[in-house]
């Protein structure tokens, strides 16, 4: 995609994916072999493990915190990043137990150190959120966690395809939590979009295996579908954010999100579009690590605005800069919208729904924006976005030719 007009890229779906969906749905009767085939594809990817295919990451982490719950019935505080999803805190507050905000790093993912301040006896688990697929190391976090006698979720929600070393985010911990909805690495739609739970801890199979008999069957239709294409692979004509309106009415109590996310397993048709998803997951990395690298390159040397979690060969499902004040991000987020370019607020400090304001994550707040980082930019794109992130600057960034 050339400069221009130029959207935020919710999914990589193509003919493939439709073709799944309207397959799986009309052409066959039985669907478990797409379940079976689905199941034993990402269970190879993340070095055969245990996995629950739900419908979705949200639904994989209620299933988990319950069983663990209800294995530890003393113990009720949940240790959350400052800055996530809104709905990870729904979760953990709608099952009767307490979110405990833990301040996050410069790469935007929770500071370890202050999560081994706050292991107590009251501590039920940790999120270890490998936020927007930057990887969060485990290691000393994992053993803090066992001494402790407290659960530890690997949640790589936006982290399908990416790795810590040589190991697959999601499989450490006592369990993986993994997404398919919107803007994840694999899309499988939005309401009823699809997760994994990983059972990483074998200690834990014969509960989630009780927890199992419980889950409801799949729900799935061609309607779900076309909405998910209308809200997102034609925004650019649509123009209608239909989704954010309906979680905005969760985030303000107007509806709960356990009332409109039943638990239940993934349909058939989820599953075969999951297929379709994991055959393009290289080379959505290898695009997705390319724009990240040529943003890298227009913005380094830019004074007021820089690319907090990049890296050389790092996967990022979403292209996130923070600015040195709130009032160069809201300058530039105008100029993107003047220009027909999208963008996306960060995450809201999820701290206000509890007692006060979280530090770090109303810092976050206040600095962060999301960039298009569509697989189809090209440099000049890629340029002209940077161009207008940096207009308030003296040097305008400039392409090295």
């Amino acid at each position: 995609m050339s400069s221009g007009k130029c959207s935020l890229q919710y999914a990589v779906w193509g003919g493939p994916e439709i073709w799944a969906a309207v397959n799986a749905s009309l052409f066959h009767s039985n669907g478990k072999q797409f379940l079976r085939d689905f199941h034993d594809a990402l269970s190879l990817q993340l070095g055969n493990s245990n996995i629950y295919l739900l419908n979705g990451g949200r639904v994989a982490l209620r299933v988990a915190l319950q069983v663990m719950k209800n294995r530890s019935p003393g113990r009720s505080d949940v240790l959350v990043p400052a800055y996530v999803c809104p709905s990870v805190v729904r979760v953990v507050s709608d099952l009767g137990l307490t979110p405990v905000p833990v301040e996050i790093g410069p790469d935007l993912n929770l500071l370890q150190s202050d999560a081994l301040n706050r292991l107590d006896r009251n501590t039920l688990a940790v999120v270890g959120v490998h936020m927007y697929a930057c990887p969060l190391a485990l290691y000393a976090l994992e053993s803090a966690c066992r001494d402790a006698g407290v659960y530890l979720i690997d949640d790589a929600a936006h982290s399908m395809g990416a790795a810590k070393g040589s190991a697959p985010l999601g499989v450490r911990g006592d369990v993986g939590i993994l997404s398919f909805n919107q803007s994840k690495t694999i899309t499988t739609g939005v309401v009823e979009g699809g997760g994994a739970l990983v059972i990483n801890n074998n200690a834990l199979c014969a509960d989630f295996g009780a927890e199992a008999r419980s889950i409801g069957q799949p729900a799935f239709s061609l309607l779900g579908i076309g909405k998910f294409l209308l809200e997102y692979q034609v925004a650019d004509l649509t123009r209608v954010p239909f989704y954010y309106a309906s979680r905005l009415g969760i985030l303000a109590g107007a509806r709960n999100e356990n009332d409109v996310r039943q638990t239940r397993w993934l349909s058939s048709a989820s599953c075969a579009i999951g297929l379709a998803q994991l055959r393009r997951v290289s080379t959505i990395r290898r695009e997705k690590e390319r724009v990240a690298a040529r943003y890298h390159e227009m913005l380094r040397h830019a004074a007021d605005v820089h690319m907090p979690q990049y890296a050389a060969t790092r996967y990022l499902s979403r292209v996130m800069v923070q600015f040195s004040t709130p009032a160069l991000r809201d300058g530039a987020r105008a100029r993107l919208r003047r220009a027909g370019i999208g963008d996306r607020l960060p995450y809201p400090d999820w701290t206000g729904l509890t007692i006060t304001p979280h530090r770090a994550a109303t810092r976050v707040y206040d600095h962060l924006l999301e960039v298009p980082s569509r697989i189809d930019l090209d440099d000049h794109a890629i340029s002209r976005i940077a161009e207008l992130l940096c207009l308030s600057e003296a040097r305008t960034v400039r392409a090295d030719n």
